[in-house]
């Protein structure tokens, strides 16, 4: 395979330090964010299609769109709220979240749903059909490290407190495990059988500590 490089952006379009970015579900846009506290939203050829300024003094440590590829969610630095931002109408809405430093975020694979998470283990989850929040406290004692979904609408969590939970959509617990150290990474995966189709994703995959892989059924 030969690899093609498409474009380059400036290095002082971001700021000095990490780069953040994330293609959209179908691959047409990339976003892409950085010390400067602005997105940039980019086409497959580098040209800037959608550009915004972030609120506050801190910098982006997440971004991630929506299962239909029109909403960018931001999260920035010890934040209490997270920016969505619609590609379509260009609307630019700041969602508080009640909780002070949310560490992690992601969108649901196949639903409206974005969960967010704080240092604190508490959990919310944002429905942007409904604009209704579910805000969940406790869902683990200490910070909340790792967020997945798979695509049955089905959220895992992982955290500081060694704990793996399993959600539903509303935030309900359905399971969840004591682990022995405390794991670096989490994803869903699929271990197929014989007798069902394969791409349920119905096993959790973990980095434990950097030297195993734990897969919890």
């Amino acid at each position: 395979m030969v690899l093609r490089k498409l474009f380059s952006l400036d290095s002082n379009l971001n700021g000095r330090g990490p780069v953040l970015f994330a293609w959209q579900k179908e691959g047409t846009f990339l976003a892409v964010a950085g010390a400067s506290r602005r997105v940039l939203i980019v086409d497959r050829q580098g040209k800037t299609a959608h550009q915004l300024a972030l609120q506050g003094q801190t910098a982006p440590i997440a971004l991630d769109w929506d299962c239909n590829g029109e909403v960018l969610a931001i999260l920035q630095e010890k934040g209490t709220s997270v920016t969505l931002y619609n590609l379509h109408t260009k609307k630019q809405d700041v969602i508080e979240t009640g909780f002070k430093d949310v560490t992690v975020m992601a969108w649901s694979k196949v639903g409206p749903q974005l969960a967010l998470a704080n240092a604190k283990g508490a959990l919310m989850i944002y429905n942007k059909d409904s604009l209704k929040k579910i805000p969940i406290m406790g869902k683990h004692s200490k910070k909340i490290t790792g967020i997945q979904w798979n695509n049955r609408n089905m959220l895992a969590l992982i955290g500081e407190d060694k704990q793996l939970s399993i959600s539903d959509a509303e935030g309900t617990t359905l399971d969840q495990v004591t682990l022995k150290v405390e794991p670096l990474g989490v994803t869903f995966t699929d271990i197929k059988a014989e007798d069902r189709a394969g791409d349920v994703e119905n096993t959790v995959a973990m980095n434990m500590n950097g030297k195993t892989v734990l897969l919890y059924h």
